[in-house]
């Protein structure tokens, strides 16, 4: 055989098992690249190859080049680890052999191959190209516009500008934004082109436009504030990504993914290194900060090492060796991590239903829910199930609940109780107990099983009971809200009276959802403003719904307490004057009433301001009463509209100073909660709602969200230890630090009536 074809064999070889080539040695890896699978598998399964969804829901964090590569795989019937990633690693290879054919326009063959060879045993290139994320994608179709663009500018060839607005449209339908920032040196290298400029950005828009526009008219502002806001400016300036990183960062990282290379970089041509100095120093500015970003640098750091080495002798040697053993890496080692690394084990041990992740690390979680298709709680979230890997149950306490009432979902709570049935008043806090789970798609006529042993305060019901009845309270939350608001005309519930509660063997006792409590239908508002502020924040309707009390003196907005309504708030009846009462709430899927601006509840003042005031009956200012939760409202509103709002009064209200937040110095550096009674509450919290109770309403209104968009804790219910950036965040919300409001008042139920004249 000619010794060409040979090494042209050999080449091929080692690119095919290098990249597409046994795609299911390991499972799918960390929490990205399940995320991206499942929604390709999603887009294969459906149909729709145009919006993301992800476990049911709108995904706008990245464009669909990579999830229409992954639907293909899938479409073609490929295994659950290679419809996502063959694509990738064919996407890769075809891409080595054109990048060291297209070279030898500036370089010799020698060092065009060696470029090519430098790139395909580049440790980062190698394993970035065997997982389906986007990076890859990415830096492969910007090294194509980049390399185009650069013909482009030597020759003046209208062809080569209109493929690299194509390829530049690709690269932002592979990753957004983001290549047409790296691209900024072209506007100096291609200075002299200026007149065909035009053509470049037609050519791009044609490709990229369709689909860009398509989100905004399917999803409007809910596609705008996530995919351009939150994961291109905020991704670049806002630490909320919780990817923070040092200035420097880039720099080993960089030495990292170009082993062994690394000792061998140029400065030898001047487009190639402005295409990677500036894309470092670019990506160096961003607050968050990833390893795979760097990805679409590394093609031009691939062409300033051959520059340097190409025509060494031993250079081949090194790229062979290097190949040698990054296959042995993919064949052997990566096997022998996949239990580890990857959640494809844990979901083969883990049950069919009733499945909870327990202590499954995060890094796992979304690996899990792609294996098992279908998203897995925490155990604390879904109290009953069994946690993964599947461990054998503790015998004990369980509860067997049925209903007919249809499909339902929700939180699903059992009260247990020697003293009577809820809401009954006779039921003493310290003899009762509460286990719970969540229930998604619960037929009518299925049984549901409620285990006390996992998710039950003040804990497991495991003591030894004294004789005598016993009371169970089973209720369905369907509206997540229990823990905030008690019961409520959506809620189901039922009732059940056994002899004696045996908690020591593995007993079941039934209880069946016949009805919803006997609660009052909440009054119908007088007034239902739609927020548009809110609704584009949440990406769904959000109303401020408002009662008028009307009379015949100055307005009063009344902000209720914790756990109360705007139809069941104590101030409601206790009022007596002959002012004009406003009572406001605004209902959505967090239930936090405080008026504050919040990282998770969204723009509430601005929309009381801007979009409720307006509309309010009467005339004159507004002048503001709050309890609780409220109060504290009352005061940050004042402070942030000091000439908009009158009177201020605060009643009982929330830790103004957080220097004294219920005996807690927050503004200090406290590591861990020092209150048990706190504590516990949090806890009892977490069993009647995943979202819901004080400390959660403090959280939302107080502290920033995870990417998940729900409130990041405090402190871990775990063990107590408080989480410092969460603190900082906080600290925004000190009101005590902030200059006080004058006409701004923390009154006594007598102070309020005699300052309301009350009659």
């Amino acid at each position: 055989m000619h010794p060409n074809w040979a090494r042209l064999g050999a080449t091929l070889l080692a690119l095919l098992i290098l990249y597409p080539a046994l795609p299911s040695v390991w499972g799918l890896y960390g929490p990205d690249e399940p995320r991206y699978a499942s929604i390709a598998r999603e887009m294969a399964r459906s149909g729709d190859w145009l919006t993301p969804v992800l476990d049911g829901k709108l995904w706008f964090e990245k464009p669909p080049l990579l999830y229409w590569l992954g639907a293909c795989g899938y479409r073609l019937g490929l295994g659950p680890e290679a419809a996502p990633r063959v694509p990738i690693g064919l996407f890769s290879a075809g891409f080595l052999v054109w990048f060291g054919w297209y070279l030898r326009r500036w370089l010799t063959g020698r060092q065009a191959a060696m470029a090519a060879a430098v790139l395909a045993t580049a440790a980062g290139w190698v394993a970035y190209s065997n997982v389906a994320v986007t990076d890859v994608p990415l830096a492969i179709c910007f090294c194509v516009a980049m390399l185009l663009a650069r013909s482009w500018i030597d020759d003046g060839r209208w062809r080569d500008a209109a493929l690299a607005g194509l390829f530049f449209g690709l690269a932002t339908l592979a990753k957004g934004l983001v290549p047409l920032a790296l691209a900024a040196p072209l506007l100096w290298f291609a200075r002299r082109r200026f007149k065909q400029w035009p053509l470049v950005g037609t050519a791009t828009l044609l490709v990229a436009a369709p689909w860009y526009w398509t989100m905004w008219t399917r999803h409007r502002w809910a596609f705008f504030d996530e995919f351009i806001l939150e994961h291109h400016f905020s991704r670049f300036a806002s630490n909320a990504l919780q990817h923070e990183q040092p200035f420097w960062f880039y720099i080993p990282v960089l030495l990292g993914l170009l082993v062994p290379w690394t000792p061998f970089v140029s400065l030898r041509d001047k487009y190639f290194v402005a295409w990677a100095g500036f894309g470092l120093v670019f990506f160096s500015a961003a607050t968050n900060k990833l390893p795979g970003y760097l990805m679409p640098l590394l093609p031009a750091i691939a062409v300033l090492v051959a520059l340097r080495i190409g025509e060494a002798r031993w250079a081949p040697k090194l790229a062979a060796g290097m190949a040698i053993l990054l296959a042995a890496a993919k064949l052997v080692g990566l096997p022998m991590l996949d239990g580890r690394l990857t959640a494809r084990t844990l979901a083969a041990t883990a049950p069919a239903r009733d499945a909870c992740a327990n202590e499954v690390p995060r890094s796992l979680r979304y690996g899990l829910h792609y294996y098992m298709g279908r998203p897995v709680l925490d155990c604390w979230q879904a109290a009953g199930a069994n946690p993964v890997p599947a461990t054998k149950r503790k015998p004990g306490l369980r509860y067997r609940v049925r209903q007919n009432a249809g499909t339902l979902r929700g939180r699903l709570i059992v009260f247990t109780s020697p003293d009577g049935y809820l809401p009954s008043p006779k039921v003493r806090p310290e003899t009762l107990w509460s286990a719970s789970r969540d229930v998604v798609d619960w037929a009518g006529g299925e049984a549901v099983f409620v285990d006390a042993f996992f998710n039950a305060h003040p804990g497991p019901i495991t003591f030894d009971p004294p004789g005598g009845e016993y009371y169970l309270t089973a209720v369905l939350d369907p509206e997540g809200d229990f823990g905030y608001a008690g019961f409520t005309h959506a809620d189901w519930a039922g009732t059940a009276k056994i002899a004696n509660l045996d908690t020591r063997g593995d007993t079941v006792y039934d209880v069946v959802l016949d009805g919803h409590p006997p609660v009052p239908v909440p009054l119908k508002p007088a007034l239902a403003i739609r927020s548009e502020l809110l609704s584009r924040f949440h990406r769904e309707p959000v109303n401020v719904q408002v009662d008028v009390k009307p009379g015949t003196q100055s307005r009063y907005l009344v902000l209720h307490a914790h756990g109360e309504s705007r139809s069941r708030s104590r101030l409601r009846e206790t009022l007596r004057t002959g002012a004009t009462l406003l009572f406001a709430e605004c209902h959505h899927k967090f239930g936090h009433h405080a008026f504050a601006d919040s990282d998770v509840n969204g723009p509430w003042a601005r929309a009381l301001v801007e979009e409720v005031l307006p509309r309010l009956p009467g005339s004159g200012p507004v002048h503001l009463i709050g309890e609780g939760l409220g109060g504290w409202g009352a005061v940050y509103l004042k402070q942030r509209y000091p000439d908009i709002f009158g009177d201020a009064y605060a009643l009982r209200p929330d830790p103004l100073n957080f220097a004294n937040f219920l005996g807690m110095d927050l503004t200090g550096g406290l590591q861990k909660l020092n209150s048990n009674v706190e504590f516990a509450l949090a806890l009892k919290e977490t069993v009647l709602a995943a979202s819901g109770g004080r400390w959660n309403s403090w959280e939302s209104v107080f502290g920033p969200r995870t990417s998940e968009h729900v409130a990041r804790q405090l402190f871990d219910r775990g063990d107590g230890s408080i989480d410092p950036a969460v603190r900082e965040a906080w600290l925004r919300y000190n009101l005590a630090a902030r200059p006080w409001p004058a006409r701004t008042r923390v009154v006594t139920e007598a102070e309020l009536a005699a300052s309301l004249q009350l009659k």
